[in-house]
């Protein structure tokens, strides 16, 4: 058997032969060397595992398994992975050529830290691009982060494309949570905050594509549980000798991720599942008087319009129209170029 690599790619897999084959040339142009990429077909059933089969470096390993879903296909890479960190990259993303070599200057120069991450580019079929980094380093790009629970209302600095993780932090919390159809990467993150800090490097090396997201099976429905959500109430009511450190910052970011599930059931002008998540969330000790007012049936219409408002003031046009950039609890979001 030859020497472990240091670093395990894992990919998770599924109906993805339009773009795997991009995703895969990401990895293996990577200015770092040592590392293993392990693809997990989770059950496709077009043509994506044989795109994987023609790539004949030796570092490229092909798992498949019944559909499981997204999670349990990362799950099963890294009970499968040899290196001691992890990086997740989706089918459909990519890197930049640094963005390994990154990630070992961060794990060097920040060995405590339990996520190492980089600065991304959101890529929409059509326009600008929108990149996602932390604010406050000029003249140095490598940053150790310990109020992540901070930052969120700004704006997610760590994507699930653009992070690696210690094994023995994944041993330690356990991994993805599979019974999350969406939104089980923020949930995974927040469980390592609240441990330990983050080792972040400011630099755009990851590519989030857009494209397509909205017909994956299991971002057709918005389920009216938040796993972010359901993780941080979890820890908000840990025992009085063992409270998390920041409580505080903890508890506006459940109020503030409540209101953004609830903007964005009304975004989509459905009541029901409104309805649904007010009973399965804790709502009346998280906003009882928001809470009221989306009891009120009467005042439905007047919720629609304001989650089109805060539409609006979440775009790229209305980012354009403010010079670019947007900076908001230590999150910079910036208009890049077109795709």
């Amino acid at each position: 058997m030859g020497i472990a690599p240091l670093i395990s790619v894992v990919i998770p897999l599924y109906d993805g032969a339009g773009y795997i084959r991009r995703s895969i040339q990401s990895v293996l142009r990577q200015t770092y060397s040592d590392f293993e990429l392990i693809v997990v077909d989770d059950g496709s059933t077009d043509g994506g595992p044989e795109v994987v089969r023609t790539f004949t470096d030796a570092r490229v390993r092909l798992i498949r398994q019944e559909n499981a879903g997204a999670s349990a296909a990362r799950n099963r890479g890294i009970a499968e992975a040899q290196g001691r960190y992890v990086a997740f990259l989706d089918a459909d993303d990519e890197w930049e050529p640094q963005f390994l070599n990154a990630i070992v200057h961060l794990s060097v120069a920040y060995p405590a830290a339990g996520i190492w991450a980089t600065g991304y580019r959101r890529v929409f079929p059509t326009g600008p691009s929108v990149e996602f980094t932390v604010a406050e380093s000029r003249s140095r790009t490598m940053l150790l982060i310990d109020d992540y629970f901070r930052r969120l209302p700004g704006g997610s600095i760590v994507h699930a494309s653009a992070a690696a993780i210690p094994v023995s932090v994944l041993r330690e919390l356990g991994g993805f949570r599979e019974d999350c159809p969406w939104g089980e990467d923020e949930e995974m993150w927040a469980r390592i905050a609240l441990h330990y800090p983050l080792g972040y490097d400011t630099r755009i090396l990851s590519r989030f594509h857009q494209t397509g997201r909205q017909q994956k099976p299991r971002f057709r429905n918005s389920p009216t549980r938040d796993p972010l959500l359901t993780a941080l109430q979890v820890a908000l009511s840990a025992a009085p000798e063992d409270p998390p450190r920041d409580r505080e910052e903890i508890r506006r970011l459940v109020r503030y991720r409540f209101r953004l599930r609830l903007w964005k059931f009304a975004l989509a002008g459905n009541r029901r599942q409104v309805v649904e998540f007010l009973e399965t969330s804790g709502a009346e000790s998280i906003s009882p008087l928001l809470t009221r007012a989306c009891r009120a049936f009467w005042l439905w219409p007047a919720l629609c319009l304001w989650a089109q408002v805060l539409r609006l003031v979440r775009s790229r046009l209305f980012l354009r129209l403010r010079g670019g950039r947007r900076l908001r609890c230590g999150v910079l979001q910036r208009l890049g170029t077109p795709a």
